[in-house]
Order: C-alpha cells, then structure tokens, then sequence
C-alpha cells in the first residue's frame, strides 16, 4: 500500500507551518490562511485550520535503511527525542525487521522516523528531509477496531499486515511501504501512551494498482 496524500487538522497554521517546513524542511507545496500542505517523499501532508482545540494524531515517516542514526542526529537539531523506554532512544521492532523512533511536532502529535529492513532501500549522501520516502504509517483511532478492519480489508482490499498484530483493540493493515495503525479510543499509543483520540482525517492511497479516498 501506498499513501498518497494525508489531511489532518490543526488549530495553529503559523506554527505547523514553522514545524514543518522551517525545522523539518518539508517543500510547501501549497498553502492559505486556512490550509498548508507539505511533500513528504511520495506522499502529501496536509494540514486544515479547525478551531477544535488540540487534534492529536500519530503518524510515521518511512526512512532509509542506512539513515536511522543520522535521521536520529538530524531530528535532535530541531527538537527532543521521545525516549522509547528507559534506556533506549530507538525501538527495535523485531518480529517486524524494523527500528524507529518519536518525537512530538508542534501540535503535541507523535511523530516517527522508521525502516523496515524488509524494504531493502538505502540512501547516499547527508542525511534529510529529502531522505524521507514517504508516509509511513498513519495512526487510525476508532469505536470498533474489528468492524472497521473488516469494512477496510473487504471494500478497499487492503491486507492484513502479516507481521501483526491483530487484535480486538488494535490492527495493523498494509505493507511495510504504508500501514494502516488502527486503534481503539482510549489505546495508548508509542512511546508516551497518550491515550488515542478521535480527530477527523482524510487518506488517499493505492492497494494492488487502485487509488482510493476515505474519510475517517
């Protein structure tokens, strides 16, 4: 799966706008007083203007294989790590052949670099946000985790992450070049176990050579 283009919601278009494209360095691809949209590798973030006070999303970035300490080093130039454990900076996903780590954006979302080894794809040269690949991962919060995976899997075809997990309160769906994260309210998330939250958004992706749009 590939994820084309996200929509989240912001209440602060100034700040996100700095976040994004002044630390981050993300292109702007197009923004208003209402809207600002950046290029994240071969996807599009954009953020809408909602006077709903604090939306709270997860979403995650895919990097090179060999660019996870630089990407480590390039993140601490522009804000602080959110420390996976006690001892630990990085999280070794290895039932996933993947390491990632968190940091908070401007909004207070949880933000992730990570790469999956399993997609065997390397980068030359310093590392940026031109190295980023994309849209990784885009966190889903939800009612009824199995109602909603089974309405995905069926009407958008897409699979079943292989790796799991698959359970009552949380799912993976996708590939490791995008995933569904889909979790019930009130779930933790990585690192900080903020409880998820419901806030709208918008995703347009590709599964088996077809685009499609759903709004959560």
């Amino acid at each position: 799966m590939i994820i084309r283009r996200l929509q989240l919601y912001t209440n602060d278009i100034a700040a996100t706008r700095d976040f994004y494209g002044a630390k981050m360095q993300l292109v702007i691809d197009n923004e208003s007083a209402s809207q600002i949209s950046f290029v994240a590798g071969n996807a599009e973030l954009e953020f809408i203007y909602s006077k709903e006070a604090d939306p709270f999303y997860h979403i995650a970035f895919g990097i090179p294989n060999n660019k996870l300490h630089a990407a480590v080093a390039w993140v601490k130039t522009f804000t602080s790590l959110l420390p996976y454990s006690a001892k630990e900076e990085i999280a070794d996903f290895s039932s996933w052949n993947a390491k990632a780590f968190y940091f908070h954006d401007n909004n207070g979302n949880i933000l992730e670099l990570i790469t999956h080894y399993d997609w065997q794809l390397t980068s030359a040269g310093q590392f940026s946000a031109a190295r980023i690949t994309g849209i990784c991962e885009v966190g889903i919060v939800v009612d009824d985790v199995v109602d909603v995976t089974n309405m995905i899997h069926t009407k958008y075809h897409v699979p079943y992450f292989p790796k799991g997990p698959q359970l009552a309160d949380f799912a993976v769906m996708g590939d490791a070049r995008g995933m569904f994260i889909i979790s019930k309210k009130g779930r933790g998330w990585l690192p900080t176990q903020r409880a998820s939250e419901y806030h709208p958004l918008e995703v347009t992706f590709e599964e088996a050579g077809n685009s499609y749009h759903i709004r959560f």
